[in-house]
């Protein structure tokens, strides 16, 4: 929960000047938290409202980017659709605030689907930078890392999202497989039982 707190400090930073666009923004989160296709797919719908109440809002524009990234990453939008916006919504996002690490995070998905490893690299370790204890920042740059084939520095990164919330299991789960592809049984049986 120490990543949601310090999200959430985040916010208050850059807050917006519509209280429904924040509304919005809330409930776009939250449909994305659901985990299921049938209500990602209207979590960009919330983004984009949020925006069009509030322009100048740049955790709207990182949210339209992370949930338009979500909808490529789990292959339910193709790229050809949505990635462009999704780009250039995270590119607004940092426009808007640039010291804001959930905007990075956003890019960095973004650029990570675009093909643009160091990029994608460069601004996951951005936002860490900016908010060490921002869950995301590190799960989805071990994410990134673990799909190239790094998997030494994509078990430290999982490792490092676990000790931020260390009751979410999925980064585990990953470090535990990408302990398994570098043949070390070992280390990844170890890491199911942290």
């Amino acid at each position: 929960m120490k990543g949601a707190a310090k999200l959430d400090r985040d916010c208050s930073c850059h807050a917006p000047r519509d209280r429904r666009a924040y509304e919005f923004y809330l409930r776009g989160r939250q449909i994305q938290s659901l985990k299921s296709s049938d209500n990602w797919t209207k979590a960009p719908e919330m983004f984009r409202r949020a925006i069009a109440l509030d322009p100048q809002y740049a955790q709207a524009h990182a949210g339209l980017a992370d949930s338009l990234a979500q909808l490529l990453i789990w292959r339910i939008l193709q790229p050809g659709d949505v990635l462009d916006e999704a780009l250039a919504a995270a590119k607004r996002a940092l426009e808007l605030a640039p010291d804001l690490a959930e905007a990075h995070v956003a890019r960095g998905n973004t650029l990570s689907l675009a093909g643009d490893d160091q990029g994608a690299v460069g601004a996951f370790e951005r936002a860490i930078e900016l908010n060490p204890e921002l869950y995301e920042a590190h799960y989805y740059l071990g994410r990134h890392l673990y799909a190239r084939g790094r998997h030494a520095r994509a078990i430290e990164v999982f490792e490092a999202a676990h000790r931020v919330r260390p009751d979410e299991f999925q980064a585990l789960s990953l470090a535990s497989n990408a302990a398994d592809s570098l043949g070390d049984k070992a280390r990844g049986d170890a890491l199911t039982r942290l």
